[in-house]
């Protein structure tokens, strides 16, 4: 089992090495919405997921088996952590805008797909089904590559990975079950409606404007 905390390049490796169609960005996004959705796979279960839906060219050996395992627990743990330490997995700012803002768009794609999968067919949470509408504008979202370099764009980029991330957490304590309590229980788990960093509503201004017109710019 891997110690050290699995990073976009080394999942991303692995899932080049045994030719996978899914980017690194999207099997994490399915991942939190399996793990969102409620869904506690065992290693078998989360390793025939992964091989299955990232369309690997064979099934995992051993060491790829023990990094994706211990995504899958890492991912686990600071969803259920306190201090909100959870973190989308994407390229670092070392890539471009483009390359960024893509993997944004497929981790949203995942996280729909991973939820979808865990068969969470609920829709009486009104709040919930808009949430889950906001990650769909995402996973269309598109980069303006005209203004790739501009300050606005990258502020843009950082509003909407914090909505998709804080967003992504408060759907996973929406489905968690009462049983289940965060690593530290004295504190409580993060809030069920987090505001938009921008601290405009989801649904009226913040990252949602940004997202809805399709385009980053």
């Amino acid at each position: 089992m891997a110690e050290d905390p699995v990073d976009f390049d080394q999942l991303s490796a692995l899932l080049r090495d045994f030719g996978a169609l899914q980017s690194a960005a999207e099997l994490h996004g399915l991942l939190v919405g399996y793990l969102a959705a409620g869904r506690r796979p065992s290693r078998s279960e989360w390793l025939r997921i992964a091989n299955e839906q990232a369309d690997l060219s064979r099934n995992p050996d051993e060491v790829a088996g023990d990094l994706l395992q211990a995504l899958y627990q890492q991912t686990l743990t600071t969803l259920l952590g306190s201090e909100l330490e959870f973190q989308l997995l994407l390229p670092d700012d070392d890539a471009t805008l483009l390359e960024r803002v893509n993997s944004l768009g497929q981790w949203a794609q995942g996280f729909l797909l991973g939820y979808g999968l865990a068969g969470n067919t609920t829709t009486d949470d009104a709040e919930l089904v808009e949430s889950l509408r906001d990650l769909a504008a995402i996973a269309q979202i598109a980069a303006d590559d005209e203004n790739e370099t501009e300050d606005s764009s990258e502020s843009d980029l950082f509003a909407i990975c914090e909505y998709v991330r804080l967003t992504a957490t408060d759907i996973f304590w929406r489905n968690e079950e009462g049983t289940a309590a965060p690593i530290n229980p004295t504190e409580p788990p993060p809030s069920p409606a987090p505001a938009s960093p921008t601290g405009s509503s989801p649904s009226t201004g913040g990252p949602a404007n940004l997202f809805r017109r399709n385009k980053l710019h």
